[in-house]
C-alpha cells in the first residue's frame, strides 16, 4: 500500500475527507498499530490549533499544544524543554523517520497564520543544551505571526524559515533567517537583536524594520520603518535609518550594495499585509515569489533571457491566472498553455 501523505493525513482528521480516502487511511493505519498514535496525536494537534489565537506568543503557544498533548497521555510527541522556560520544539516521528511537515500539514489546513515549530536535532541529541535552536517554518502559501520569549514581534513571510538559540535573551538575542521576516524588536539595551542572513547581519538600533533573504537568491533587502539599524556586510556596518531601503547583491565574486532613501516603506512591507509587489524585479525572481505565494510551479519561460525582464506591479487577492495574464500584458510576453502549465515567450511584433 502507498504511504499516506501529510495532506491525506490532514484532510482525515479535520474531517475534510472523502469516503474513500478515509478509507485507505483506516487501512493504512491497519498495518501498523502504531500509527493509530501518530494519527490521536495528529488529531491532539488539530484541536489546539482550532483554539490558538491569530498570533501566537512562543511560550503560550506551546503551551496550549503541550496541554493538548498532555491530556492524550500519548509519547509520539518528543517535547525538549530548555532549564528556564519551555521551548516550541516539536518532533513527530514515525519509525525513526521525522515526519514534522505532516504536523505543518494539519496546522496549515487550520489557516495561515500557524507555522511550524520543530527543533531539527535527532534522538541521539536529545539531551540538549542551552545553544540548542528552535526554529519557526512557514511552508509556501503560508504566513506567520509570532511573538518571542523577549516579547518583539515576528511576522513570518511565504516559505520562511526563522531560527534561535534556546537561550535566547539570557546573554544575546539573535536569530537567523532565511526568506522574508519583519521584526518590531523589544527594545533591551544590555542584549542587542540581530539578524542574521547567509550574507549580512542586520543589527537593531531600537527599531522596526523588514529583511528578505531567501538562500537561493543573491539579493538581500533590508527596509527601515521606525528608528535605525545597522547592517554589517563583511564586519563593516552601514547604518540605516527609517525610510531608508538597502540592498544587497552577490553575483559571482562581485558584491554590490545600493542604499536608496525616501522610499515608501509600506509598499516593501506589503506582504505583511497580504499584499503581492514586485519593484523593478527581474521575471525569474517574480516567478520564485509566485511559487512561494501560491504552492504552485505552473509558470515557466520559454527564453531564459526573459527571466531579465523587470516587473512593477502590486496584487491583491488576485488569481494565479490573472497574476499571470497582467504579467504577460505588463512585459509583452505571449502565453501558451499545457494543461495547467503556462509558457511564456517572448511577444515577436
Amino acid at each position: 500500500m502507498d504511504e499516506i501523505d501529510g495532506v491525506r493525513l490532514a484532510r482525515y482528521v479535520s474531517g475534510q475527507c472523502t469516503a474513500d480516502e478515509a478509507a485507505a487511511i483506516r487501512r493504512w493505519i491497519a498495518l501498523d498499530p502504531s500509527r493509530l498514535s501518530l494519527v490521536a496525536e495528529l488529531e491532539a494537534a488539530w484541536r489546539a490549533a482550532s483554539q490558538a489565537p491569530y498570533e501566537w506568543g512562543v511560550d503560550e503557544g506551546w503551551r496550549r499544544f503541550d496541554a493538548a498533548r498532555r491530556s492524550r497521555n500519548r509519547s509520539s510527541f518528543r517535547l525538549i524543554h530548555g532549564e528556564k522556560r519551555p521551548a516550541p520544539a516539536l518532533v513527530i516521528r514515525d519509525n525513526g523517520t521525522p515526519i514534522w511537515r505532516i504536523a505543518a500539514a494539519v496546522l496549515v489546513v487550520v489557516g495561515a497564520s500557524f507555522a511550524v515549530y520543530h527543533a531539527a536535532t535527532p534522538p541521539a541529541r536529545a539531551r540538549m543544551d542551552a545553544n540548542a535552536m528552535t526554529e519557526v517554518a512557514t511552508l509556501r502559501g503560508q504566513r506567520a505571526t509570532l511573538r518571542l520569549p523577549d516579547g518583539t514581534r515576528v511576522a513570518l513571510g511565504m516559505a520562511s524559515r526563522l531560527r534561535y538559540a534556546r537561550a535566547f535573551g539570557d546573554s544575546a538575542r539573535d536569530v537567523y533567517l532565511d526568506g522574508d521576516g519583519y521584526f518590531e524588536v523589544a527594545h533591551d539595551s544590555a542584549h542587542p537583536f540581530a539578524v542574521h542572513t547567509s550574507t549580512s547581519v542586520v543589527r537593531d538600533i531600537g527599531t522596526t524594520f523588514g529583511v528578505r533573504a531567501y538562500g537561493q537568491s543573491p539579493e538581500t533587502e533590508v527596509v527601515v520603518a521606525e528608528g535605525e539599524v545597522a547592517f554589517a556586510i563583511d564586519s563593516s556596518p552601514v547604518r540605516l535609518k527609517a525610510g531608508s531601503l538597502a540592498r544587497l547583491d552577490r553575483a559571482g565574486e562581485r558584491t554590490v550594495l545600493t542604499v536608496t532613501n525616501g522610499v515608501d516603506v509600506k509598499e516593501y512591507l506589503a506582504w505583511t499585509e497580504g499584499r503581492l509587489t514586485f519593484h523593478d524585479t527581474p521575471l525569474r525572481e517574480v516567478i520564485a515569489e509566485l511559487q512561494r505565494w501560491y504552492d504552485r510551479d505552473l509558470l515557466q519561460l520559454a527564453d531564459t533571457a526573459i527571466g531579465s525582464r523587470r516587473l512593477t506591479a502590486s496584487f491583491t487577492n488576485e488569481s494565479l491566472p490573472i497574476v499571470i495574464d497582467r504579467i504577460a500584458l505588463s512585459l509583452d510576453l505571449r502565453e501558451e498553455r499545457h494543461g495547467q502549465t503556462v509558457v511564456l515567450h517572448p511577444r515577436h511584433h
